[in-house]
């Protein structure tokens, strides 16, 4: 009793004391994402500098970062690479309340309430990402999300973390323009943002998203707008072949065929297979794997059964978070008229419309589903969103993640599965699916489904 005082007290800190050991004094920025789709193009631009620091980043671990460019009253263009975060999206639409709602339990994972009982020390800046989708729900004013980031050398070890709504992502790479101020985290640094796109004027980049990037020392706070993910920031100079930046070199990509006999894999022998997903212990469906693609496998799954829960959110991360939490309670007991506990299967597939990647919108249709044994009669369930499902088999072209993605992230991953599955001459349905398989000892293995097109 006296050590959970103890931990409460910690907890409900003022932010202050909370971050006196580089846990965050708060020095701020805003970032804004660039977008290919301007008229004007962008520049060809080489890194001027390599791997500078903010001033209030001295004598602290914060990460480094290439300047791109120089810009008006001291904008910089910049990429970040290889950034290990922790983040939460948070449920209020009020600027002081999703900050906190979504701050604390980010926190508290680095703290040590996670699946190793790790302490880590966070790397600065914290970001705090203010989403304004075109269709909000009744009385927001955006979509908010907290992310702290980790140390690079736990890139790919970080712990699973106790709440279900606190995610690890990894950011490859990442271009943003940046504008620095003195100043407090509150909703008052749209005036900020809104200065930054003044200075950026006809670049490009994303419009209706951008961070708040709060630093240590000073109180300094930087906006960040990111660049968009087809615009191309150039590096290096562009190949000789093309003459002009609007007749790139062409090429193609012959697809690469392995004709494999129609192989059996079912949750007993899959370990031994191509997949690290279904490991023993963990049901899975059955499914036929016809022919390889290079890194697309083409699978005719048998008829099986499922349990689903549908939902309208604004991105996968909430769709994500509300149906699981219902389908778990059915799973449970709690959620079943029958009160049968089902052992948690792999995987879950989330269903989504191709259209909805690029679209902003807080109404998306989302359908997400856990596969159900075969050798058991399901229960029906409780609640009129969760529903039962045959499924009379299916045939689809999957694509792997690499890496357990979430949010705009995985935005990028679907469209290059859609454009390997198109190089290839597949055709597939307007929707798509991910799925995510649990493995034994924490952690999670997903994959891109798109459904073949079979009439």
């Amino acid at each position: 009793m006296l050590q959970t005082n103890h931990m409460l007290i910690i907890f409900t800190l003022p932010l202050a004391i909370i971050n006196q050991h580089s846990f965050f004094d708060r020095t701020n920025e805003i970032w804004i994402p660039f977008d290919g789709a301007r008229e004007n193009p962008c520049l060809d631009l080489k890194p001027t500098i390599a791997n500078p620091q903010v001033e209030e980043c001295e004598g602290l671990n914060c990460p480094k970062y290439q300047l791109l460019e120089t810009l008006d009253e001291g904008v910089e263009l910049r990429r970040y690479s290889n950034l290990n975060t922790v983040i939460k999206k948070a449920y209020s639409c009020d600027f002081e309340t999703a900050r906190s709602d979504s701050y604390d339990p980010v926190s508290w994972y680095f703290r040590g309430f996670n699946s190793k009982q790790q302490n880590i020390k966070p790397v600065g800046p914290v970001l705090f990402t203010v989403d304004r989708p075109q269709e909000l729900p009744e009385n927001c004013d955006a979509v908010y999300q907290t992310a702290f980031i980790a140390p690079s050398n736990l890139q790919g070890n970080l712990p699973e973390s106790f709440n279900n709504s606190v995610n690890r992502e990894f950011i490859d790479s990442l271009d943003v323009y940046v504008y620095q101020f003195k100043g407090s985290m509150t909703n008052t640094n749209v005036a900020n943002y809104e200065r930054l796109r003044a200075i950026l004027g006809s670049r490009c980049y994303e419009e209706n998203s951008f961070i708040l990037a709060e630093y240590s020392l000073n109180r300094t706070i930087e906006v960040w707008i990111e660049a968009a993910s087809g615009c191309q920031v150039r590096t290096e100079a562009p190949p000789a072949m093309a003459t002009s930046r609007n007749q790139p070199p062409s090429f193609t990509i012959p697809p690469v065929v392995l004709n494999i006999q129609p192989q059996i894999i079912t949750g007993q022998n899959r370990m031994q297979t191509a997949l690290p997903s279904c490991t023993a212990g963990i049901d899975c469906p059955s499914y036929q794997l016809v022919t390889k693609h290079g890194n697309v496998e083409e699978r005719t799954y048998e008829p099986s059964k499922w349990v689903c829960s549908y939902s309208k959110a604004c991105n996968i991360d909430m769709a994500s978070n509300d149906n699981y939490q219902r389908l778990s309670l059915y799973m449970a007991g709690t959620g079943n008229r029958e009160g049968k506990v089902i052992s948690m299967t792999s995987p879950s597939i989330l269903k989504m419309s191709v259209a909805d990647l690029d679209k902003i919108s807080c109404k998306k249709n989302y359908e997400m589903c856990l596969y159900l044994p075969d050798d058991i009669t399901p229960p029906s369930p409780k609640e009129t969103n969760v529903y039962l499902k045959k499924d009379q088999g299916r045939v689809v072209y999957t694509y792997p993640l690499e890496k357990s993605i979430v949010g705009k992230r995985f935005r990028k991953m679907a469209k290059n599965a859609i454009l390997e599955v198109d190089r290839l001459g597949l055709e597939t349905e307007d929707y798509l699916y991910l799925s995510q398989y649990r493995q034994t000892g924490g952690g999670k293995y997903m994959e891109i489904w798109l459904p073949k097109i079979t009439q």
